[in-house]
């Protein structure tokens, strides 16, 4: 009796050793497939230091409007009034001012005042800034300094309390972006993927997927990688757990993992999602 006794118990040990393996291998699944404490950590950082950079260009163009408001603006008063605000600013790339009829009045710096009375009335950009006539940050569209960008404008007024126009700053958005946020993107290994309202990438580390959809372009063309799109689009925060896609260097298809907030400004609501593959645990 107690042979058998015995040869029970050591049966029991060899069923538990032998399933040791799966708990292990499912509780390591389950803990790769939770986003690592420093995901959050980088997407707060990442979130912060443009949201820094953008209001430091937000501030410029509204002491701009004010020094506009008493020198008009035209003329070459106003032309030095963005040449100034555009020297207190790293990333800015040109700074126009535009009537209420969306006609360039001033231009700089120098190599764009061939704009200045070029009708801008043609873009939908122009004309919503004009008509909401307060602080804009614009999806990125084809400037007519011949570049595709982000204007980040803010309007001038008389007085007396008229609307004269307004001014922007513009920015590329692979220049901008790029310096802001790629010591953080090296130092952790993550990519960083930042989306408009529409679909469309205003950013992406790997930077051939800048300016593609991530609901109508083929390269994001499957069932698993719409659902992702879909729900980054529809909800302000929130995390993807597991999707296949391309690893950062385009080589083989990964498991990947997303995490995301977003950056509400003025009119603008970004998706700024911080990415890793699976395979890289980190």
């Amino acid at each position: 009796m107690k042979r058998w006794i015995t040869l029970g118990f050591i049966l029991l040990i060899a069923i538990s050793l032998s399933h040791a393996d799966e708990i292990t291998s499912a509780t390591s699944s389950d803990q790769v497939l939770s986003p690592p404490p420093q995901m959050y950590t980088v997407l707060e950082r990442i979130t912060d230091e443009i949201s820094h950079e953008l209001f430091l260009i937000m501030d410029e163009n509204q002491k701009s409007a004010l020094s506009l408001q008493g020198t008009g603006i035209s003329g070459e008063s106003a032309e030095l009034v963005l040449q100034t605000k555009l020297s207190n600013v790293t990333h800015g790339h040109s700074s126009l001012v535009i009537s209420p009829e969306n006609i360039i009045t001033a231009a700089a710096p120098a190599m764009y005042t061939d704009l200045i009375g070029t009708n801008l009335s043609h873009q939908p950009e122009t004309r919503y800034a004009n008509e909401k006539k307060e602080p804009v940050i614009s999806d990125v569209f084809y400037l007519e300094e011949g570049f595709y960008g982000i204007s980040v404008s803010y309007p001038v007024f008389a007085e007396d309390g008229g609307y004269l126009g307004y001014t922007d700053i513009t920015i590329r958005p692979e220049e901008f972006f790029r310096s802001v946020i790629s010591n953080i993107t090296e130092e952790s290994g993550y990519e960083v993927m930042i989306v408009q309202p529409d679909g469309t990438v205003v950013y992406e580390t790997d930077e051939i997927e800048t300016g593609k959809n991530i609901m109508t372009d083929q390269v994001y063309d499957s069932p698993e990688m719409r659902s992702a799109s879909q729900a980054l689009l529809e909800n302000e925060t929130g995390s993807v757990a597991n999707y296949t896609f391309w690893d950062k260097g385009w080589n083989k298809q990964v498991l990947r993992q997303a995490i995301w907030d977003t950056i509400s400004l003025d009119n603008q609501f970004w998706r700024v999602a911080v990415i890793r593959d699976l395979e890289d645990n980190r």
